[in-house]
């Protein structure tokens, strides 16, 4: 009985892999990379994490991928530190390596890749976070800088959450042991997760990450942000725990004042900033004052703008947004992710 339901069990979750993974980005960097950031795993007891990391050839050898692992509870506070955890992985050259985080499923054994010895998450569930992949030979000594590929499927059984990702535009250049990720992307194989091309509150071009954000009618729909402030790895996941903070404001398309418009059109003024340390998940009320936020709840946007992440890094006043949106409206509980676009 326990060995079928295992089976079951296996069945279903790598049927929901592939079949999600189907619906993950295609685009990738022709160049690889050295580092690589996965914004978003999930360690809740019915939650599966499924990574895969491709070694792309042209002369790399076996060698060593550093992992690191930032990661705070499910639910914790938006000040909370993260938890560091860090470790090392073994690759052989033209090497594809897939993996579920915390080991719920045996991934290696189970399709038999005998050669790939992923590091897994070992700090417990009910947690989420990201992780961070290394090849440079700058990090560790039997690290391979190798032209790195990745991408993520994540599938929480209890919530329905499905969400699929690749890791273009989500990492670094340069083969060097403390990746900068606030390097601003401008094209193809060039920076880091985000461009730098936005708007600051007097609509001046900056570096500042400005995303636009948009809702449906509530409580129909739920709508929150999962951020994630960008700078140096060891800013973003330091060995002492903590990370970086990151603050947070809605503003109108001048920039003008703070608030948010309705699906009408029309804006309503009124907002305060709100801070993010390592993670966090950003709800509407978080930031709009009772009146625009009853007054914005049949649907709107607004410009969701980082105000201030203070790094070593290249560049200040960056993070990565994705949109979190649950409902029941189309029959069963249902949770979608979406990476924002920045302005």
């Amino acid at each position: 009985m326990k060995k079928s339901f295992q089976k079951t069990l296996i069945a279903a979750s790598v049927g929901g892999l592939l079949a999600v993974a189907s619906m993950s980005a295609s685009a990738i960097n022709a160049n690889g990379t050295t580092n690589l950031l996965f914004p978003y795993v999930n360690t809740a007891t019915s939650a599966y994490t499924f990574v895969t990391v491709v070694n792309r050839g042209d002369g790399n050898a076996a060698g060593n991928y550093h992992f690191y692992y930032g990661t705070k509870a499910i639910g914790a506070a938006n000040s909370g530190d993260c938890d560091h955890q860090d470790g090392l992985a073994t690759t052989t050259a033209n090497d594809v390596m897939q993996f579920e985080v915390r080991k719920a499923l045996d991934l290696p054994t189970i399709f038999g890749d005998t050669t790939s010895k992923p590091y897994y998450y070992t700090g417990g569930t009910g947690r989420n976070g990201f992780l961070i992949v290394n090849s440079a030979a700058a990090d560790n000594p039997a690290a391979i800088n190798a032209s790195l590929y990745g991408e993520a499927v994540v599938i929480d059984t209890a919530s329905g959450l499905r969400m699929a990702y690749s890791s273009d535009n989500l990492q670094t250049l340069g083969a060097t042991a403390n990746s900068d990720f606030s390097i601003g992307n401008v094209g193809p194989g060039a920076g880091g997760p985000e461009t730098g091309n936005s708007f600051d509150a007097n609509g001046d071009a900056v570096n500042d990450a400005v995303h636009m954000v948009s809702w449906y009618q509530t409580p129909t729909v739920s709508t929150s942000w999962f951020v994630a402030p960008l700078g140096l790895r060891s800013e973003m996941t330091p060995s002492a725990g903590g990370g970086l903070t990151g603050t947070y404001n809605m503003y109108d398309s001048s920039f003008a004042q703070t608030g948010a418009y309705d699906n009408n059109e029309n804006f309503n003024s009124g907002a305060k900033p709100t801070s993010v340390k390592c993670v966090g998940v950003i709800q509407r009320s978080d930031i709009l004052f009772p009146g625009a936020l009853a007054n914005t709840n049949n649907g709107g946007f607004s410009n969701l703008a980082t105000t201030a992440v203070a790094t070593d890094g290249a560049e200040d006043n960056k993070s990565l947004v994705y949109k979190v949106q649950s409902t029941s409206a189309v029959g069963s509980a249902s949770t979608f992710v979406s990476r924002e676009t920045i302005r």
